[in-house]
């Protein structure tokens, strides 16, 4: 709906505006992606898997299909910002992430497959320390209070010129997802 009605010339407001909420679809991938990574690390602990068989998975499942999409999108696109940096920001995935210029320009929606990335660096990390509901409550606080300090202090120094840009920048980076993340954590336990 959300991709659709961006695109759809003369909807009426209270349509558009319901269009827009599809958007918040991606919010419940990052909660199912969190609890279903702390299943299949549940199970797969148990059978011995190491975190490097983790990050094998993980980066197959996703790089195959972004490459394509990397290879693909330039074409139709109008990329006057590209650089060597922006490349291979997009090609490491996360690299993407720190530039407000970066995060969509080279694969759109290139956003959502960066913040899942960085947050699969942290999954192992995090199935360790996180062992109860009771942690997982703990660190979806700890998560959120610590994002919005990060934007508090990010949207009063503006470090682009460019203020529509410097706001979906803000909210589609890493440190604005992850408290998202831990609701999916949370679930996990929950279940």
């Amino acid at each position: 709906m959300f991709h659709s009605g961006q695109n759809v010339i003369g909807l009426p407001d209270w349509f558009r505006s319901i269009t827009d909420q599809g958007g918040r679809g991606v919010q419940l991938f990052f909660i199912l992606s969190s609890l279903t990574l702390f299943l299949s690390l549940d199970h797969r602990s148990k059978l011995g898997d190491s975190s490097r068989d983790f990050y094998i998975r993980r980066f197959f499942r996703i790089a195959p299909m972004f490459y394509i999409g990397l290879l693909f999108y330039p074409f139709f696109m109008n990329l006057k910002d590209i650089s060597i940096g922006n490349i291979f920001g997009t090609l490491s995935f996360i690299g993407n992430g720190f530039s407000p210029y970066w995060i969509n320009s080279l694969v759109p929606g290139g956003w959502s497959i960066t913040v899942e990335m960085t947050f699969y660096l942290f999954v192992p990390l995090l199935f360790r320390l996180i062992k109860d509901l009771k942690k997982s409550v703990l660190f979806l606080g700890a998560s959120f209070i610590i994002c919005m300090e990060i934007k508090v202090v990010l949207s009063r120094i503006h470090v682009i010129n460019d203020p529509f840009t410097w706001k979906i920048y803000l909210y589609s980076w890493f440190p604005n997802q992850f408290p998202i993340f831990a609701l999916g954590i949370i679930l996990f336990f929950l279940i």
